[in-house]
């Protein structure tokens, strides 16, 4: 059985070979392609399609106009400047704050106009006690609430505190759901 099974295919693989077409068409369609092109040390020049008046023809589409509504529905709601407050971060409390620094591994220079070589100084170390506003960093809607995460790591290399809070879309209101603190 397996080797008329393999004889048959063997046969479908051979016709499959000899059935092609061989008609070549010489003319190149091609887009966005220079009028000549470099080989080596010659030019090339591409061939390009021309088209005449005979080569188009008027297509007539009905337009209809419907009064009906459309299958999409769009839905909007304004949402308050919402005051999220003012936390510090986590990594801002930690035993070694310096470890968050965005520029602690920057070691590069650069020179001005009158040769004195600088290096990126951070405000990093200087603003460890200030709190960051909450700054919205994701949204979505479940039901009839929004449910948001807002970020109080403004300045870190990485985040590492995120809030979770929900806003009731009928009662307006805003309400924090959770918080997610990663300590590294």
């Amino acid at each position: 059985m397996k080797k008329i099974l393999a004889f048959f295919a063997a046969v479908a693989m051979c016709a499959a070979c000899f059935s092609c077409d061989d008609d070549n068409n010489d003319e190149d369609i091609s887009e966005n392609v220079p009028e000549t092109e470099e080989v080596g040390d010659t030019l090339v020049e591409n061939k390009f399609r021309t088209y005449e008046e005979k080569d188009f023809k008027t297509i007539n589409v009905p337009i209809t106009f419907t009064d009906e509504e459309a299958p999409v529905v769009l839905k909007s709601c304004d949402i308050p400047d919402i005051d999220f407050g003012e936390r510090l971060a986590p990594c801002k409390t930690s035993d070694d704050p310096s470890q968050f620094d965005p520029l602690r591994d920057r070691s590069y220079t650069w020179t001005d106009e009158n040769g004195v070589e600088h290096k990126p100084e951070s405000t990093y170390m200087q603003v460890l006690d200030t709190p960051e506003e909450g700054m919205v960093t994701g949204a979505v809607k479940y039901g009839d609430s929004i449910y948001m995460t807002v970020s109080y790591d403004n300045f870190c290399s990485g985040c590492h505190e995120w809030s979770v809070y929900e806003y009731d879309i009928n009662t307006e209101e805003t309400k924090e759901a959770t918080t997610i603190r990663i300590q590294i």
